[in-house]
């Protein structure tokens, strides 16, 4: 079974029926109940809004570069690998598990749950650290003994 996911620029689902939301992202996901491992049961892949397939998101000038599965202790978890604006590559951020069924719709429901709680994080994550990073900026710029650091205030 194929979805496609469609997300706003805030990662929110796109709904048609509310026209101001653009879709920006999109996220094919291929599910085969037949795989003995439920790493390889998952497949995911970025789409740009023409269809073709494309390497990693960019989300606050950070790139979301991998999407997959894992087992644990045999329930499926979703990770994420995120890359920061300098190139490292951060730990992957992980969903917490739950239990296939049977029902593919169903198990690709319960992905959709997670990825969005995970790609809003990520969000979070990324548009945190770039206004750290610019508070950093200016305590550096800032000069004088009565300058007092953000990071006192």
């Amino acid at each position: 079974m194929k979805k496609i996911f469609e997300y706003t620029a805030d990662f929110d689902n796109y709904d048609s029926e509310e026209p101001y939301n653009e879709v920006t992202y999109r996220l094919l996901i291929k599910h085969d109940n037949s795989q003995n491992l439920i790493s390889q049961k998952f497949s995911f892949s970025f789409l740009d809004l023409q269809g073709h397939s494309i390497d990693d998101f960019v989300v606050n000038s950070w790139k979301i570069r991998r999407i997959y599965s894992e087992d644990y202790f045999g329930r499926a978890i979703v990770c994420v690998n995120v890359v920061d604006p300098v190139g490292s590559i951060l730990q992957p951020l992980k969903s917490g598990g739950f239990t296939l069924s049977l029902d593919e719709r169903q198990n690709i429901n319960d992905i959709e749950n997670k990825l969005y709680m995970l790609l809003k994080q990520v969000r979070r994550f990324s548009c945190f650290m770039n206004l750290r990073s610019r508070l950093d900026y200016v305590d550096i710029v800032s000069s004088g003994e009565d300058a007092v650091p953000y990071h006192k205030l």
